[in-house]
Formats: structure tokens, sequence, C-alpha cells
């Protein structure tokens, strides 16, 4: 995937600012570690939580560099997201052909959930409160409405 300067350096900020990631990955790479309903359930929260802090760390990284460069769009945006996520997530070399588009899918559909959320379009604030683990049921809250 060819990504132009704006996905590059949203994609660089983005890591610089969510850097746990890798390890609570690391903690669910194991069968053991999925072998029960609870567990299963915890993994999943801990998976739907990385997605919202990279949703995040890459709307707080547009807010960072918005002054170096030039109108950085919610696809570029979108596209740094996939990036981070999939960097992240190491598969084997036949699934990397198609989980780049999947990762897309799954980000567009948290972002919808994220604009529904207390009746406001998702911006620095929440995603700030994202990050800090202030915010982080809100998706659930949607879900269930």
């Amino acid at each position: 995937m060819a990504f132009n300067t704006n996905v590059k350096a949203l994609t660089k900020e983005a890591k610089s600012i969510f850097k746990e990631g890798k390890d609570v990955l690391n903690s669910m790479d194991e069968l053991n570690e999925w072998n029960s309903v609870n567990k299963i359930i915890a993994n999943v929260d801990k998976v739907n939580n990385i997605i919202l802090k990279v949703i995040s760390a890459v709307e707080v990284a547009g807010e960072n560099i918005k002054s170096d460069y030039e109108d950085i769009k919610s696809g570029e945006k979108l596209d740094a997201a996939s990036q981070v996520l999939d960097d992240l997530i190491k598969l084997p070399w036949y699934l990397e052909l198609v989980d780049g588009p999947a990762l897309k899918i799954v980000i567009s559909m948290a972002i919808s959930l994220l604009n529904q959320t207390d009746g406001k379009k998702f911006d620095k604030d929440q995603a700030v409160k994202i990050l800090k683990g202030e915010l982080f049921p809100i998706i659930s809250n949607v879900i269930n409405k």
C-alpha cells in the first residue's frame, strides 16, 4: 500500500503516542490464553481497547502535526490507523495479503460508533480520554442502546 506524506507522519506520531499495544497483544498470543469463555471475553475487550486507542492516537496525532502538514483527510487517518494496527498484529503471510482491508472495515465501524457517542463527532477531547482510560465503555454503551 502506497502512503503519502500525511499518512507516514500520522503513523509515526500515532506510534509514538500509543506504545503499549504490542505488549497487550503478546499477552494473548498463546492458545491457552483463549481456552475459556472468560479468557475469550477478556481478550476481546483487550483487542477492542487496542483498536480504540489506536484510533484515538491517530486523532491526537492529526492534531499534533496539522500545522506541519496540509489538509489531513479522514481517509489518511484511516490508512494510518490501519497501518499502526497492521504493524502490531503479526499474521501468517497469506493473511497479510487481506488484513489491510479487513482492518479498515473494523476501524471504520469503530469510528462510526464513536461518532454516535454523546451525540457529537469523535474529536481530540474524546481521543485523549480514551488514551487515558477514562472513556473506554462508550462502544458498549452505543451497541447496547
